[in-house]
């Protein structure tokens, strides 16, 4: 037994390392009222280091097999019309499948993209365009502007921002739904802090499965991990 602790202790450690409890979420609380195929809006990063939107979660009326794509271009949206295409200077990021379940009520979104590691440079804004095969939702909202803060960055929407429709569209003042999830992109140095480790079941034994869970530990670019053991 002691041996089979010893294992998994070096497993949390490798955990904590991994998957942290710094990411931040930006989330919106619009009404939601109208959907369509897309939707748009800037990402600012005030930050004085860059960051990574590591995953997007928003609402679709479609329940069943989906895709959602991620765009982006590397200056902030304003304009009255929207064009998302390479010939217009915008990026597709990722392209993944993903469940739906329907939601035309609440401004709680479902996680459509994961795994994203797009990297927005320190100070910068970028416009962000989420697609989905069929039933995207958001929310007609007034016209205006709209500002969601956290973790330094902010999520804005409203007039000659926020698209709606068809990746070709005129259709304006529209709000996304749902949240935008990121971590810092500091480069690591010195020794990281594994943090706080723990399993819902102690002791661990063979054939039995268990949860980990961890908090306060280092997240950030710049570290590799290796799985280590002890017998």
């Amino acid at each position: 037994m002691k041996s089979t602790i010893k294992i998994l202790w070096s497993l949390l450690l490798v955990f904590a390392s991994n998957f942290v409890g710094a990411q931040t979420t930006i989330s919106t609380n619009f009404v939601n009222n109208n959907g369509s195929s897309m939707i748009t809006f800037n990402f600012q990063n005030s930050n004085a280091n860059d960051v990574i939107i590591t995953e997007i979660a928003s609402a679709t009326s479609t329940t069943g097999a989906n895709n959602a794509t991620l765009w982006y271009k590397p200056t902030a949206i304003n304009q009255t019309t929207m064009a998302v295409n390479t010939g217009t200077g915008w990026t597709q990021v990722a392209t993944q499948p993903f469940t739906g379940v329907a939601n035309t009520t609440t401004n709680v979104g479902q996680p459509m993209l994961t795994g994203l590691n797009l990297i927005i440079p320190a100070g910068a804004t970028y416009g962000l365009c989420l697609s989905l095969t069929s039933g995207m939702r958001y929310s007609t909202i007034a016209a205006g502007s709209y500002t969601f803060t956290g973790g330094g960055c902010n999520l804005i929407t409203g007039t000659d921002i926020g698209f709606g429709g068809t990746l070709t569209s005129g259709i304006n003042n529209r709000g996304f739904l749902g949240s935008v999830s990121f971590i810092s992109g500091t480069v690591c140095t010195g020794t990281p802090n594994a943090g706080i480790t723990a399993s819902n079941i102690n002791p661990v034994c063979p054939s039995t499965s268990f949860n980990l869970s961890m908090a306060n530990a280092t997240f950030t670019s710049g570290l590799t991990y290796q799985w280590q053991s002890a017998h």
